[in-house]
């Protein structure tokens, strides 16, 4: 029975301190923020998605990021706000209508163009650089 015991306080401490493996081949990111504009006015509750202009980085994920109440927003790419990988982005905008769906009442903001929806047509851009905090000029729909 104590060797059992002993067998599962070593698998514990095993698990306990190797972890998961966050991947020795996981591209580093960094921290990254910005603000997100309509119009020159701060967008609430869009959800941006940066897709990388490098094909290199094609298979990796995608940073996002739902913006506040005062369009700003701070990117996700492995766990919540580690930022992305430093490099080019077209960035696309949409808007989750999980109010619509509850059936709520009252005015709801207007719609992102379609243009901006779509990897194909954005014409948003960013930059994420290689700082240890980067702050991406904000993207402002005309």
């Amino acid at each position: 029975m104590t060797r059992g015991i002993g067998f599962l306080c070593l698998a514990m401490f095993f698990a306990t301190f190797t972890g998961c493996d966050s991947g020795p081949n996981r591209p580093t990111v960094k921290p990254a923020e910005g603000i997100f504009l309509m119009k020159g006015k701060p967008y609430a509750g869009v959800t941006l998605l940066f897709h990388p202009s490098d094909s290199a980085m094609k298979d990796v994920p995608k940073p996002r990021a739902k913006t506040e109440a005062d369009g700003s927003y701070k990117l996700t790419t492995y766990a919540a706000y580690d930022g992305a990988m430093p490099g080019e982005y077209q960035v696309t905008a949409v808007i989750e209508t999980a109010g619509s769906i509850l059936g709520s009442k009252g005015p709801k903001p207007p719609g992102i163009p379609a243009i901006y929806q779509d990897i194909k047509s954005t014409t948003l851009t960013a930059t994420v650089g290689s700082a240890e905090q980067n702050t991406i000029k904000p993207i402002d729909i005309p």
